[in-house]
């Protein structure tokens, strides 16, 4: 774990950051990053929201999240508003997620002070991936 911790924090010093140039303007891997990381995450979501399962679903978003849109509506009905094709659904599901985003920052930043992000990381990455497989070391 140590000598992939160590190949991380030595990468941006091994790669050059602009994929591509012209003229001034350039094109770097970590812009592409966010543009890709939007696009699949906004299709998988697309998928996720037409999925038949909650059409009739009375449960909020995320029933541990205090956000309005989790207080207040079920994701049948942003299921409705997204199929609608009616701006509700894209504020409302904003603001449920700059609510997370936000409060999954502040926890980091919490953790960070308190020199305990690696624990939070690993029961983080834990509970969000439970259902994802580790990769296995192979030199066993």
């Amino acid at each position: 774990m140590e000598s992939l911790i160590n190949a991380w924090q030595q990468m941006p010093a091994q790669i050059n950051p602009a994929i591509f140039s012209i003229g001034s303007f350039q094109l770097r891997y970590y812009s592409l990053m966010y543009i890709v990381a939007f696009a699949i995450v906004y299709f998988l979501v697309l998928y996720r929201i037409k999925h038949e399962k909650y059409k009739n679903d009375q449960l909020p978003i995320d029933e541990q999240c205090n956000c309005y849109t989790c207080k207040h509506y079920s994701r049948a009905y942003l299921r409705h508003l997204f199929m609608s094709k009616e701006y509700n659904s894209a504020i409302l599901n904003s603001i449920h997620n700059l609510y997370y985003y936000l409060n999954l920052m502040k926890t980091i930043r919490e953790h960070i002070q308190n020199n305990s992000f690696s624990i939070f990381a690993k029961e983080f990455i834990g509970v969000t991936h439970a259902s994802i497989e580790a990769p296995r070391d192979k030199s066993k």
